[in-house]
């Protein structure tokens, strides 16, 4: 991806809602013709009032099913959420190309989500699975390295994008079929057990959809860590002794992964001081929030240690998931392994990263780390870490 150009950072569009959210707690217009709604009271009554907007759902969803119907969204996350929580989280799964045993130097922007695919890999799809595995590999790749975490500009459009989710489907459903009647993976769920019946390309799709869910967010956040751990022994000691909880939430406060969220209003109705009418967008900038002075002691600040103290000081101004119906289903999976691959990758190594001249966030779909190399040197000794809780 060397030669790839990024598409221009919306990190200035986050610093310019900041500036505007200090002077006024009123949604504002942007270009687009959007809502920017970024007061906390109004960002909740957005994520409350769920009947006042367009039930979505950012990955339990296909072309024509937007989203899934809700048994349908029940069934998966009942399959999905306890096979994550339940995921005996094994180094071993880990390639030496996604991080070396070896010094080496890793490019941002991708070995994180490679990573967390290896990790997750059991609950996803068996290796066994060859041309599953193969495309959902390339889905990974193109789609969440390259188009999401890099942000090129030559990106996987729609007839592409539907051609891959064709072959991931019939693939996946012939190999399932063959191959997994004792496999206990989210490729053999929807192959076998899912009771939708869907055509080829949307079971290619929602099974892209979901593998995205659970590796894109929990990467970039993985990079993120590991990035501030490098820079302060601090951190990194506190990751290696399994007691980085705290760093986990706050790395997600001052740079949250997911920076906003976007509802479409179902009928007229008042936000704050302005008329939000049928069909309008809303953006709710989590990110400003997160950064907000009025909520937060030195929001700019670093400061694990607030996290130690009454939960009722930062109740309802961290939304590293969202709120509600809309909530991301897979936090406190992504939480576990993201806390297990920070103590394994501190334990083991010993990381230097080097940033651009700017050390500005990259932000497009995710809020992700500024283009860096991460420099990984193997320990001598490794103590073994403690077992995941």
């Amino acid at each position: 991806m060397r030669s790839l150009r990024q598409r221009p950072s919306m990190w200035g569009n986050i610093k310019e809602w900041d500036a505007r959210a200090r002077t006024s707690s009123a949604p504002f217009r942007l270009m687009d013709g959007a809502w920017l709604v970024h007061d906390r009271e109004q960002i909740h009554d957005v994520l409350t009032h769920t009947e006042r907007y367009v039930e979505q759902s950012a990955f339990l969803r296909t072309q024509t099913l937007f989203p899934l119907p809700l048994d349908a969204r029940k069934e998966i996350l009942g399959f999905l959420i306890p096979r994550m929580a339940e995921l005996d989280l094994s180094w071993d799964n880990v390639k030496s190309t996604t991080l070396p045993a070896r010094s080496g130097i890793r490019r941002s922007h991708r070995w994180g989500v490679r990573l967390i695919r290896d990790l997750s890999r059991p609950v996803l799809v068996d290796a066994d699975y060859g041309t599953t595995y193969s495309l959902m590999n390339y889905y990974i790749e193109r789609k969440s390295i390259r188009d999401d975490n890099w942000g090129a500009y030559n990106r996987l459009d729609g007839a592409r994008r539907s051609e891959l989710h064709q072959s991931l489907g019939k693939a996946l459903r012939v190999e399932s079929r063959t191959r997994g009647s004792a496999r206990n993976d989210l490729a053999t769920f929807l192959g076998t057990q899912f009771s939708l019946d869907l055509p080829d390309g949307e079971l290619g799709e929602l099974f892209s959809k979901l593998t995205q869910s659970v590796v894109g967010f929990t990467g970039s956040l993985i990079e993120y860590a590991t990035l501030l751990g490098s820079r302060n022994p601090d951190i990194a000691h506190r990751y290696a002794n399994g007691e980085g909880q705290n760093d986990v939430h706050e790395t997600l406060r001052l740079h949250p992964i997911s920076w906003r969220l976007a509802r479409v209003a179902a009928y007229e109705h008042v936000l704050g001081e302005v008329v939000i009418r049928e069909g309008d967008s809303v953006v709710l900038s989590t990110a400003t929030l997160h950064r907000s002075d009025r909520h937060w002691r030195n929001p700019l600040v670093y400061d694990p240690a607030r996290w130690s103290e009454d939960g009722s000081t930062r109740s309802g101004s961290y939304l590293p998931f969202g709120k509600g119906r809309g909530m991301c289903p897979g936090r406190s999976a992504a939480l576990v392994t993201a806390n297990y691959a920070l103590q394994q990758i501190f334990t083991r190594y010993d990381a230097r990263v080097w940033t651009g001249p700017l050390a500005r966030p990259y932000v497009r779909s995710l809020l992700t780390v500024p283009t860096s190399h991460f420099y990984f040197r193997p320990k001598s000794r490794v103590s073994m870490p403690l077992a995941k809780q």
